[in-house]
């Protein structure tokens, strides 16, 4: 169960990037990207500012959801621009 929520943020970062940057909308990408990072530094402040195990959470969420989106996405992203070789 732990790790089918970075599956879910890796899967939905890649599919994003590429996607859209395949349709031309790089600016879907790029909010996503942004939104993650946002998220990940709201994450790291409320985890410095919490007392306790409480803390543990936004730990979790930062660096095994927010991150790794965030940088699943920059990669789908990347191989959205690349794009796939034709074999035909």
């Amino acid at each position: 169960m732990l790790y089918l929520f970075p599956i879910i943020a890796i899967s939905l970062g890649l599919l994003a990037g590429c996607l859209s940057l395949r349709a031309g909308k790089a600016e879907i990408a790029a909010g996503l990207g942004g939104l993650f990072l946002t998220l990940f530094a709201w994450a790291l402040w409320k985890d410095l500012t919490t007392p306790g195990l409480d803390a543990l959470i936004y730990t979790g969420l930062a660096w095994f959801v927010l991150l790794p989106g965030a940088m699943a996405t920059g990669l789908g992203a990347l191989l959205g621009r690349i794009g796939m070789p034709r074999l035909v």
